[in-house]
């Protein structure tokens, strides 16, 4: 067919679509619906990666059984009303908070336990970025909660700065597109 497929981890797409200006090195976790991929690379090389079967589609699944609610309406309420930054307003938006914060503690909690048992981390003088991406880190205030919730989780490398991609839905695809050139 005229090509060879090679499998990625969506967190390294996220390193190659984002972080071109640090040299492809950087944390890249990638939150959609069925995982969150997390890559921390150096120099386009994945050092650290997982995977974590818990994303969106569990958000909406278990906020929809918590409230008697079906995930489809759910993830509505999610993608056109939620906002992470202001207090929950009603038993469906305090059961989104919840779980999102689980989610973020169980993100945070497993790479902080991944980067601190890797012999492979390379002496860093500087902070190298984390960026999100994917549809479940798209609610207005989900950045923000991120952020707080990682004071909990020191990690053994230095953070510069944390922010959402700049297309979030599109940026795997772009960073796959980037490998696939290579």
């Amino acid at each position: 067919m005229g090509f060879s497929p090679l499998a990625i981890n969506e967190g390294l797409t996220v390193v190659l679509s984002e972080l071109a200006s640090n040299d492809f090195t950087g944390i890249g976790i990638s939150m959609g619906g069925g995982m969150c991929n997390i890559c921390f690379s150096y120099l386009t090389i994945p050092v650290v990666t997982f995977s974590l079967q818990k994303a969106g589609d569990y958000i909406d699944q278990t906020v929809g059984r918590s409230v008697g609610e079906s995930a489809v309406r759910i993830k509505k309420i999610k993608e056109e009303t939620l906002n992470l930054a202001k207090d929950p307003g009603n038993r469906i938006d305090t059961s989104l908070h919840i779980h999102y914060e689980n989610l973020f503690n169980t993100v945070l909690k497993s790479l902080q336990k991944s980067l601190g048992e890797s012999t492979n981390i390379p002496r860093l003088t500087d902070g190298v970025p984390m960026v999100l991406s994917g549809g479940t880190v798209m609610p207005e205030g989900s950045l923000e909660k991120f952020k707080k919730i990682m004071k909990d989780y020191p990690l053994p490398i230095k953070i510069s700065s944390v922010r959402v991609a700049k297309n979030p839905l599109y940026t795997t695809a772009k960073g796959a597109w980037m490998m696939a050139q290579t």
